[in-house]
């Protein structure tokens, strides 16, 4: 499921500590965290909004209420629309198991398991592959991590 988050920040400009609540219809879209907690006195509380879905979804007008020292309400507007991703992951999470460093760059992996790489040392891989399912956008990947040592 596709998230996307936003802050909304509670600014408590007096002089004492205050309480804030979060009351939310029940919906299958939108979160916030946390739903409550205490703002000290001259202190910015961040709290985060998640829109989340998993298919094809607008959210109109669904209204949330912060109260503040249980005595001010206010009232926040949400709307957003969502549709299923268009990505999909041949997996969305791998274990490689014990993993112990070696020298720079080296990494020994259970018997058995991957290959060995110019070392002699094992190493274990798995291919994630991803299928872009969108028809009118092109997807760009980025290597974000590549060891050192090993060869593609």
């Amino acid at each position: 499921r596709e998230r996307r988050v936003k802050n909304i920040l509670l600014r408590n400009l007096g002089k004492y500590v205050v309480d804030f609540n979060w009351e939310l219809p029940a919906n299958r879209f939108i979160s916030i965290s946390p739903m409550k907690g205490a703002i000290k006195s001259n202190d910015v509380f961040s709290c985060s909004v998640s829109f989340q879905a998993d298919r094809e979804a607008k959210l109109d007008g669904l209204v949330g209420v912060c109260t503040i020292a249980r005595t001010v309400k206010y009232l926040v507007s949400f709307s957003g629309h969502g549709k299923k991703p268009s990505l999909q992951f041949s997996f969305l999470e791998h274990s490689f198991g014990p993993c112990f460093v070696m020298s720079s760059g080296s990494v020994a992996s259970p018997a058995g398991d991957g290959d060995a790489d110019a070392n002699g040392v094992g190493v274990n891989r798995q291919v994630l592959r991803v299928t872009n399912n969108e028809r009118r956008e092109n997807v760009s990947l980025d290597m974000l991590y590549e060891p050192r040592g090993m060869s593609k």
